[in-house]
């Protein structure tokens, strides 16, 4: 064989293998291509060796608490109304004195129903039934009839004026069993020995603010001899009113200035008028070394203009008079001759008591205007309703009126208004008040000083 055929034999050769080393090689780099491929993959999988884990979810805030459910509001609890009765004059002549006596009813019953008062497991409130008695004993016994038989009431405070409304209000309490808060003394003077009438057990259901006895009258009629020299007085004209009250005063003042060695004359003036210059010139020509007079306020202040005029005497003792006739309405200022005067049962323009000066701008809004030394007669009846709560508390009833006469009778009473003459308890159904007495000395001062029920000799 020749070279060129041989070279020509080898060609195709050459070119086959060739070719499959280039297949060769391309079906390597497929595998490598392959293999690198799932490498990638892989390492896209992977993470990081210097990533942070993934972070743990964050823990939920736990719920609050829960609102425990409104539990339902106790019902109230059920205050029953208590009726007290009152007779009170708010028109004619003793209307100064029960104008401002029934205002201090009224500021008690406000201060009493601030949070009630519980008797037997019960709170009560206090109704006022309030009538008018007219300034006339048949006015007030007809208010009380009334009371009684329209209104129901087991309890009456009034009337504050002693001048009227005594005779038969004793008697128709009694009968009634109703209980009778009074401020004359006739309710348990009616019969002729009021002590015996007192243990008969006749005024069961009758008490009062006011001394029943002439010896505790006497110490009202002691009180000048606290202000002026005993020595000095030797002659005592007395003048009060005639009624119930009058007599029984005027009969106590005098035996008690008798008894103190002076010489007395006692006279009584018919308070329908206002004309005392023929018993003036009486009393001038007696020359009293004190005058004593009393006790309404329009006939007093009469009587102390009229004695002025006539000079009629040296010092003055105005019995339930008001203070500032004395220091200006008498003569347009200060009278220039030593008075005083019985502030009863004590005095809210004077006082000299925390308690009651605490008491006078709450009677003031009752009355609609400024204290007035008169406006004392608010304090007359201002006990008897904190009084009333204690005893039927003891009791513990408030319609059973024998057991609420035994618990007052029996019982000591501890009232605001008092001070250091408390507490305050009834002896043979007469309360102890205190009283003060004022002095208006002749440059228009005033000086008060409270002296227990009765005053000590």
């Amino acid at each position: 064989m020749s070279m060129s055929d041989h070279t020509s034999q080898s060609k195709p050769f050459i070119r086959w293998r060739v070719l499959r080393i280039v297949v060769g090689l391309l079906a390597v780099f497929s595998l490598v291509a392959a293999a690198c491929g799932d490498d990638d993959d892989a390492t896209q999988t992977q993470p990081a060796a210097d990533e942070p884990a993934p972070a743990e979810p964050a823990d939920e805030p736990e719920p609050a608490p829960a609102e425990p459910a409104d539990e339902p509001e106790p019902a109230p609890a059920v205050v029953e109304t208590l009726k007290i009765g009152v007779i009170e004059s708010q028109t004619s002549f003793c209307a100064p004195v029960d104008v401002p006596a029934l205002a201090g009813i009224e500021v008690a019953a406000d201060q009493i129903n601030e949070t009630g008062f519980e008797v037997g497991g019960t709170t009560y409130n206090i109704e006022l039934i309030i009538e008018d008695g007219q300034s006339s004993n048949e006015g007030a016994v007809v208010a009380l009839n009334k009371l009684i038989g329209d209104d129901g009431v087991d309890i009456v405070i009034g009337p504050g004026c002693g001048a009227y409304g005594a005779p038969g209000l004793g008697a128709i309490a009694q009968q009634n069993e109703v209980i009778l808060f009074n401020s004359s003394p006739a309710p348990l003077l009616e019969y002729p020995d009021s002590t015996e009438f007192i243990a008969s057990g006749e005024a069961q259901f009758l008490f009062k603010g006011e001394p029943k006895s002439g010896n505790a009258a006497a110490g009202q009629a002691a009180l000048p001899f606290a202000f002026f020299d005993k020595e000095d007085i030797d002659r005592v004209y007395i003048l009060v009113q005639n009624d119930d009250g009058g007599n029984f005063y005027g009969g106590s003042f005098g035996a008690y200035m008798e008894s103190q060695g002076k010489t007395v004359e006692n006279e009584y003036y018919d308070p329908t008028t206002l004309d005392y210059s023929g018993i003036l010139q009486r009393v001038k020509d007696f020359e009293p070394d004190l005058f004593v007079y009393g006790y309404l306020i329009d006939p007093a202040l009469a009587i102390l203009t009229q004695a002025l005029e006539l000079d009629v005497s040296p010092r003055y003792y105005g019995y339930g008079a008001r203070i500032d006739d004395a220091t200006e309405r008498a003569v347009g200022g200060p009278i220039g001759i030593p008075w005083m005067g019985l502030e009863y049962p004590r005095s809210l323009l004077y006082a000299n008591d925390p308690d009651i000066a605490a008491l006078a701008p709450l009677v003031a809004e009752k009355l609609g205007r400024d204290i007035q030394p008169g406006d004392s007669y608010a304090m007359y009846h201002y006990h008897y309703l904190p009084i009333l709560v204690q005893a039927m508390q003891a009791a513990g009833t408030v319609s059973d009126t024998t057991a609420i006469a035994a618990a007052l009778e029996a019982g000591t009473f501890n009232v605001g208004g008092v001070g250091e003459a408390g507490p305050l308890v009834f002896d043979q159904h007469s309360m102890n008040f205190p009283a003060d007495g004022c002095l208006v000395n002749i440059d228009g001062t005033v000086e008060c000083r409270t002296f227990p029920q009765p005053p000590e000799d």
